[in-house]
């Protein structure tokens, strides 16, 4: 009997592998697909419903709905403190003016100032089974007028405290070019959740481009990522537009890959839906392995012009992403 020399035994070890490794990234069948979306639409919901039913963000929504409360983002609904620049017509949020300590009025349900302080200090008895004392403090926060017409927070640091348990810090930095942001860092930490942004713009003459990641994590244990990498251009009137995007969403189990070639898409053809899917590319895949679950493209709804986006699956049958994800209704619902 003969026996296999060195180089067949190692042709088949290579050939082994390649099996092995194509069959891994065989897509999943559609069964197989749906239970994964329903672990990740499961794990979006359960982070969602996690921030806000959260203790914190309770109070913070009741702090932030006072008719005045003298915070940024805010100060529109106060006669107090908002101000507006006479040569740009944009509202503008002047901190100098409202460092103060304030405390709720009982009677008007309104915050008045009660003192004097270096920062924003606002003092709130949360009542729930017993008074719990509030303070959120804003230490520093300056802004800078965006090409959008809007202003654009170039500092902000903040923090609230429940009783003495910090349950809320805010760190955030930007810069901007030619009013637009080319630099930002965020760090947002909410009880035991922590959410990590950095944005980077390298901006020529009427084009550039951008890059941004973000985390999102519960305890030190990443939940969620988010990777943006796009080429943009600027229009005569200074803003800018997306020529190409390439995202990477990720969280248990599922990664979403996105490409998308803006420059290519055909706003004028009477087949957008045609020419945004010719030009586009999102996949769903096993984080574990990469194998694919399935792709997401445009279609209109049966008997409608509505435009959805659906999940293919790779037996060809496909759902719209709004009757298959409940999440995806969840963050409709909010924005409505």
């Amino acid at each position: 009997m003969l026996k296999p020399n060195k180089p067949d035994i190692f042709l088949l070890l290579i050939a082994a592998i390649l099996v092995l490794l194509n069959s891994c990234r065989q897509p999943l069948s559609k069964d197989e697909a749906e239970t994964h979306l329903r672990a990740f639409d499961n794990e979006i919901i359960t982070l969602s419903k996690g921030l806000e039913h959260s203790r914190t963000f309770t109070i913070l929504k009741e702090i932030l709905a006072v008719e005045n409360v003298p915070v940024p983002f805010y100060a529109h609904k106060s006669t107090l403190q908002a101000s507006t620049s006479s040569a740009t017509g944009i509202q503008r949020f002047d901190f100098d003016q409202h460092k103060g300590q304030y405390v709720l009025d009982t009677i008007t349900k309104l915050f008045i100032r009660s003192g004097t302080s270096d920062s924003i200090i606002i003092h709130y008895d949360w009542k729930v089974d017993k008074i719990m004392p509030v303070r959120l403090i804003i230490t520093n926060y300056t802004e800078e007028a965006s090409s959008s017409s809007l202003m654009f927070p170039t500092s902000f640091a903040a923090a609230m405290y429940v009783g003495e348990f910090l349950a809320v810090s805010i760190e955030h930095e930007a810069r901007l070019e030619h009013q637009l942001p080319v630099e930002a860092h965020l760090r947002l930490k909410l009880e035991n959740y922590l959410l990590l942004m950095d944005m980077n713009t390298r901006l020529r003459k009427d084009h550039g481009k951008l890059k941004m990641a973000v985390k999102v994590s519960k305890d030190s244990k990443e939940l969620a990522s988010w990777k943006v990498k796009s080429n943009i251009n600027m229009t005569e009137q200074g803003t800018f537009f997306f020529r190409s995007i390439n995202s990477q969403f990720a969280m248990f189990p599922v990664q979403i890959d996105a490409d998308i070639d803006n420059d290519a898409i055909d706003g004028n053809t009477v087949d957008y839906i045609g020419e945004f899917n010719k030009h586009s590319r999102m996949v769903a895949s096993r984080i574990r392995d990469g194998r694919k679950l399935g792709e997401i493209k445009l279609r209109t709804r049966e008997a409608s012009d509505k435009l959805d986006y659906v999940f293919y699956y790779s037996d060809g049958s496909y759902m719209y992403i709004e009757d298959l994800l409940f999440s995806a209704k969840h963050l409709l619902n909010i924005k409505k």
